[in-house]
């Protein structure tokens, strides 16, 4: 049973769409100008190697917390459009007491700092599966890969060029103290700002979140490893335990070991983004076609490697190429296991499985973030830097985890039949949807009801995903 939408609600879903893109480059604004330089921030305040991890963990542990009190916030708050915009609210706000550490407290800067961003992390959190609910609702599965393709190309476009203001005017401001972070963190502000007044233009179809059922966390962790769902989220825990393992510690190895300036930390950082922007919507196009799950098990293996590519040079030619391809995987990653969860979940219990899957995910790269804080200080040298060691043993655990789990996760839609060199085709030559999929004629949408998501795979009795991504 599917429910077509009204004239006047495929206007309002086609509006709602639209300013999301621009909403995605809002937040690309803020995360280019603030997330991005929150590890440079840290270094500058002079937090230890183990400060820097710990700056991961925590954010990751109360956004777990945030993911958890999600759902429950949704059934007070009766509506998750209202959740949503006020914590994004909240977490813009944060970017306040951040900046006012430039100039207070400063004996306690960096621990200041990892709570400040802790609860940052959180608000952000709470966000996210509500978000993540509403815009599965209003897209079917067949547009989800090209709309969100192109929704990450602008946000990642926004990340680009916000990152690389940032980091210039750090650059030009290196001899006034931390100034150039303040100016970077107050246009952080004001993007999210925009951002929010953006997501109050969100149309939530199931507005009754009553409605939806809660998923409790005994039947949750019965699932993991036992359901086609349950191995698939585990292996997306498991592989962000692996990916955190090292991810905090990219930023302190060229700022201290590579001494890099921050001009060209920046430069690392565009091209990472450069190489999103020109590959996610081949990813979100072939995604369309063949399916999530072949896409997922091949940018599992992409991402894999590269960490490994920084064992080979320091050159800074090099690493810049390097970046490119970690932006290029992780388009692929990010956007196929997303896409996965959406497909795999029905409106009726979406929002709690989400909320249930980002605790978990949280809670892992939380763990991976302080045992990496803590071996980085204890583990042999490769090649002069115990960094390197632990970028190995990150990509090894990547490669397992990817090895181990994928064999075992089904496709859950129906999905044409492609030989491996045919999609390796259809990436090259991309076709990517060079119109916004809001854009076509949406009165035709046939918008998933009850019962409407029925599963393909016989295993299946579940944004924005967030992995760490950048130079990780």
């Amino acid at each position: 049973m599917t429910h077509v939408l009204s004239h006047v609600e495929a206007k309002r879903v086609e509006r709602s769409l639209r300013l999301s893109s621009a909403e995605g480059m809002a937040y690309g604004g803020m995360a280019g100008f603030g997330d991005s330089l929150l590890g440079a921030y840290a270094v500058a305040l002079r937090a230890t190697s183990f400060e820097i991890g710990l700056l991961s963990a925590v954010a990751n542990l109360l956004g777990a917390l945030g993911n958890a009190l999600s759902f429950r916030f949704a059934k007070a708050l009766s509506t998750r459009r209202r959740v949503i915009l006020l914590f994004a609210a909240l977490q813009g706000v944060m970017w306040l007491p951040i900046v006012a550490l430039s100039n207070v407290w400063s004996e306690n800067a960096a621990m200041l700092l990892v709570a400040f961003v802790g609860l940052y992390a959180a608000f952000g959190a709470v966000v996210t599966p509500c978000w993540n609910s509403i815009m599965a609702e209003v897209l079917p599965p067949r547009l989800r890969g090209r709309y969100f393709g192109l929704r990450s190309r602008y946000g990642t476009l926004s990340t680009m060029a916000s990152a690389l203001v940032g980091g210039v005017v750090i650059y030009l401001l290196r001899d006034h103290g931390l100034t150039g972070f303040v100016a970077a963190f107050l246009a952080a502000f004001t993007f999210r700002c925009f951002s929010v007044l953006m997501l109050s233009t969100l149309f939530e179809l199931h507005s009754d979140v009553k409605l939806e059922q809660s998923v409790p966390l005994r039947r949750f962790l019965g699932e993991l490893g036992r359901t086609n769902l349950g191995r698939t989220m585990l292996f997306i825990m498991s592989m962000n335990f692996a990916v955190n393992f090292a991810g905090p510690q990219f930023t302190p190895y060229m700022l201290r070991e590579l001494h890099m300036s921050y001009l060209l930390f920046t430069v690392m950082g565009v091209a990472t983004a450069l190489g999103t922007v020109l590959t996610v919507t081949h990813w979100g196009f072939a995604a369309d076609k063949v399916g999530n799950r072949r896409l997922l098990a091949a940018s599992g293996v992409l991402v894999s490697f590269v960490p490994m590519l920084w064992l080979v040079s320091p050159n800074p030619v090099f690493l810049g190429l390097a970046n490119f391809y970690s932006g290029a995987a992780w388009a692929g990653f990010n956007l196929t296991s997303a896409n996965f969860l959406f497909d795999a979940t029905t409106e009726h219990n979406r929002t709690a499985y989400l909320a249930l899957y980002n605790t978990g995910a949280a809670l892992a790269a939380m763990a991976g973030a302080l045992l990496g804080g803590f071996f980085v200080g204890h583990l042999p040298l490769l090649l002069g830097s115990s960094a390197l060691t632990l970028f190995a043993v990150s990509g090894a655990l990547r490669l397992t985890v990817t090895i181990v789990f994928t064999p075992f996760i089904r496709e859950v839609r129906r999905v044409s039949q492609f030989s491996n060199l045919e999609v390796f085709h259809l990436m090259l030559a991309g076709k990517p949807a060079h119109l916004h999929a809001s854009q076509g004629r949406i009165e035709r949408m046939h918008i998933p009801a009850t019962g409407a998501h029925q599963l393909v795979s016989p295993h299946l009795a579940d944004e924005d995903v967030e992995h760490v991504t950048g130079f990780s």
